[in-house]
């Protein structure tokens, strides 16, 4: 059985988040405290659409599911995706940050609790084919899956260039039929400002 103490609702996000994120993830874990499972992971699913929902309480919603999820490869595929965006976020939280650091430690436990939790519970014979991620998910349109897309590139070039300002201007760019045109022209000017 899973520890409920395992979902317990601290600030994890490094920021203030709005209540409602922290309501929103309450409420799936009421219905886990509940024993309705079906309800919770679907709670958290739908916590999830949110685009603004900050990366912290996309990982506890992810757990929740993997938690939840009836199917005992689809509890482990949330849990993968929790541990993958677990991996990026730990490259985008600085070293001195220490609460970002150590909401980030007590995600890495949930993770492994989750994982030790699943591995008890595996089948005898595990069908590793059904533990691997297809680019859509149940339910999931083409644009949903291209906007995830774009999502993850943003969060790539956050990571690597900063700013939130920088990542709208660049995703935006990246739409414009003209990207590769702009980009060319983007490098002769640096080049000509000595700048590349």
């Amino acid at each position: 059985m899973v520890s409920i103490d395992h979902f317990r609702d601290e600030n994890m996000s490094g920021s203030d988040a709005p209540s409602l994120y922290r309501q929103q993830y309450l409420e799936a874990v009421q219905h886990f405290k509940d024993g309705k499972l079906e309800n919770c992971a679907s709670t958290a699913k739908y916590n999830l659409t949110d685009a603004s929902l900050p990366r912290f309480y996309q990982m506890k919603n992810m757990l929740l599911v993997a938690a939840a999820e009836g199917d005992w490869y689809e509890g482990v595929r949330w849990r993968m995706k929790a541990e993958k965006l677990w991996s990026a976020t730990k490259d985008m939280v600085g070293e001195n940050n220490q609460k970002e650091q150590m909401a980030l430690q007590q995600i890495r436990d949930s993770i492994d609790y989750r994982q030790k939790q699943q591995d008890a519970s595996a089948p005898s014979e595990v069908d590793e084919s059904r533990l691997v991620e297809s680019d859509t998910e149940e339910g999931e349109s083409e644009d949903i899956v291209e906007q995830r897309k774009a999502d993850q590139r943003a969060a790539q070039m956050e990571a690597t260039y900063g700013g939130p300002d920088f990542v709208t201007r660049a995703t935006q760019l990246e739409k414009m039929p003209t990207w590769k045109a702009t980009t060319k022209n983007l490098n002769k000017y640096e080049k000509g400002r000595g700048g590349g």
